[in-house]
């Protein structure tokens, strides 16, 4: 068997070169598109929500609704406090729980 000189090894390389930059991208399209579904996802729970708790039925009442509640004091940014409060106390609780079932 003839050994493969440089030129053929460089061409080789640059065609799995090409075959890996393809891979990648066919997996940074699946990878967005699985982000673009759970946000989606998401967005209509969330919706849900709005419906049933307050029968929010239009983007208008919802914006309505909000400008209500930051009337009463409620601004976003103390919401989003709020919540990321709470997931960071969720965290650690979880993080404990696992400690605890390791040792």
């Amino acid at each position: 068997m003839a050994r493969k000189s440089e030129t053929e090894r460089l061409q080789e390389l640059d065609k799995k070169i090409e075959q890996l930059r393809s891979q990648k991208q066919q997996i940074e399209v699946r990878v967005k598109e699985k982000e673009r579904k759970e946000r989606t996802r998401r967005l209509i729970q969330i919706g849900a929500v709005f419906e049933k708790w307050w029968d929010v039925q239009t983007p208008e009442e919802a914006e309505w609704f909000l400008k209500r509640m930051e009337d009463q004091g409620l601004t976003p940014d103390k919401i989003k406090d709020g919540f990321q409060k709470k997931r960071r106390m969720q965290a650690t609780v979880q993080e404990t729980a696992a400690g605890d079932s390791q040792g």
